[in-house]
């Protein structure tokens, strides 16, 4: 699922409402993506190799579309976009490389995943014609390192169990989320429109996430 979080896919004017419901399904979809990964490892219907493997695979579907979108704005001329084009690379190759069926070796990709993640959010943010895209691709990157740090538990506890404080560490994850939502409006800088920068905010939630990860052990 890609969400319209750009002026380019939709060609739409951006407002505070429509991104205040984009961010809402973002972080939604998160919760469901992440309670689903651990209902499945706690009903054993899942190994974390083959679940790292299919992870890393949806995740390069996502870095060849931006890729794609990305090349096109650098034939319109946009500066310093080949920057952004080969951090989604490094991206790729990262998330391309051979099966972890040992802890080590997970560790050893996930380390290196992140850091390319993390080169991808700078590049990004260091370009201004291209803020646009920083929300999506926070989005989709901090979703997909709370998957690995699920990922590590699995690796890593050979029983694996929903808890009832992982259960209320979502319902909190919910009720920040509105908090989180309620300051969209506020922040907002029609100046700017959609290059606002919802960084904090977003960060604020994934910390709750973090939390309701942690609580599974």
């Amino acid at each position: 699922m890609y969400l319209k979080f750009s002026a380019m896919k939709t060609k739409e004017k951006v407002n505070p409402i429509g991104l205040k419901g984009n961010l809402r399904i973002a972080l939604k979809q998160t919760q469901q993506e992440l309670e689903e990964m651990a209902l499945q490892f706690s009903l054993g219907k899942a190994e974390a190799a083959d679940k790292f493997e299919e992870t890393k695979k949806e995740f390069k579907t996502k870095i060849h579309a931006w890729k794609g979108l990305f090349q096109e704005q650098s034939e319109q001329g946009k500066q310093n976009v080949q920057k952004v084009i080969a951090s989604l690379e490094e991206a790729q190759v990262q998330l391309s490389l051979g099966k972890a069926e040992a802890k080590e070796a997970f560790e050893k990709q996930k380390k290196n995943i992140i850091h390319s993640l993390d080169t991808l959010e700078r590049a990004i943010k260091a370009n201004p014609t291209m803020n646009e895209w920083m929300i999506e691709v926070k989005s989709e990157s901090e979703r997909l390192k709370l998957k690995l740090e699920i990922l590590k538990l699995k690796y890593e506890l050979k029983k694996f169990r929903i808890t009832d404080d992982f259960k209320s560490a979502m319902k909190d994850v919910k009720n920040e989320t509105e908090k989180v939502l309620d300051k969209v409006e506020e922040k907002w800088d029609d100046t700017k429109s959609r290059y606002t920068d919802f960084s904090d905010e977003m960060s604020h939630v994934y910390k709750h996430f973090n939390k309701a990860i942690k609580s599974l052990f």
